[in-house]
C-alpha cells in the first residue's frame, strides 16, 4: 500500500488494497456455508441458541459488568488504534521518512509486534483466569501503563531508528486489552447472545 501511495497517491493505494476485499466478500458469500449453531456448545438446547436480537440486546445492556467492559474496551481501542494510525504521519512529518519506508517499517513493527502482543495477552488471560478471573482485568491496565514511558521516549527521540525501536514495546502491549475484553464479554452472557 505504501509503495502504491508513493507512486500513485493514497487514493489509488486505498482502492488497490480495498478492491480485492470486495472480491473475497463476493466469493465468501457465494461459497461459504454457515455452520449449524450449537455444534461447539456442548449440547446447548435449541431454545438457548435462538434468542431474538431485541432480547439479546436487553440481556447485554442489563449486565453492568458487560457494559463496563465494553466501555473500557472502546476507550482502549480509541487510544491504541488512534496512536497506531497517527504514528506513520508522525514519522513522515518529524523524521522526514518517505511514505514507502514508513509503510515497510511501521507495517513490520505494527504487524509482528501486534501479533506477539495479542498472543501474549491471550496466554496471560489463560494463566491469570485460572487463578482469579479478576486478574484478567489487570492485563489491559498494566499493558497501557507500560506503553506510556516507551511512547514518550519514542515521540521525543531525535533519530528515526531510536523512535522505531522505542515504538516496539507500545505496539506489543497495545493489544493487551483485546483478549481480556473478548474472553470476559463472552463468559458473561448466555450462549445465544454471544454472537
Amino acid at each position: 500500500g505504501s509503495w502504491l501511495a508513493q507512486a500513485f497517491g493514497w487514493r489509488m493505494a486505498l482502492l488497490a488494497v480495498g478492491l480485492p476485499g470486495l472480491l473475497v466478500a463476493v466469493i465468501f458469500k457465494l461459497f461459504a456455508r454457515e455452520p449449524a449453531r450449537g455444534l461447539s456448545e456442548g449440547g446447548a438446547e435449541a431454545s438457548e441458541l435462538a434468542i431474538p436480537t431485541r432480547e439479546a440486546l436487553r440481556i447485554l445492556l442489563a449486565n453492568r459488568t458487560y457494559r463496563q467492559i465494553m466501555f473500557g474496551g472502546s476507550v482502549c481501542a480509541i487510544a491504541t488504534y488512534g496512536m497506531g494510525f497517527w504514528i506513520p504521519s508522525f514519522l513522515i512529518r518529524n523524521h522526514h521518512m518517505p511514505i514507502q519506508q514508513v509503510g515497510f517499517w511501521w507495517g513490520l513493527i505494527f504487524g509482528v509486534s501486534g501479533l506477539i502482543g495479542a498472543m501474549l495477552s491471550g496466554y496471560l488471560v489463560d494463566r491469570l483466569g485460572r487463578r482469579d478471573p479478576r486478574g484478567i482485568l489487570l492485563i489491559p491496565v498494566v499493558s497501557l501503563l507500560v506503553a506510556i514511558p516507551f511512547q514518550v521516549v519514542a515521540i521525543n527521540a531525535d533519530s528515526k531508528i531510536l523512535a522505531l525501536a522505542f515504538f516496539l514495546v507500545p505496539t506489543i502491549v497495545y493489544n493487551g486489552w483485546i483478549a481480556p475484553m473478548f474472553m470476559l464479554s463472552q463468559s458473561l452472557v448466555p450462549v445465544g447472545v454471544r454472537a
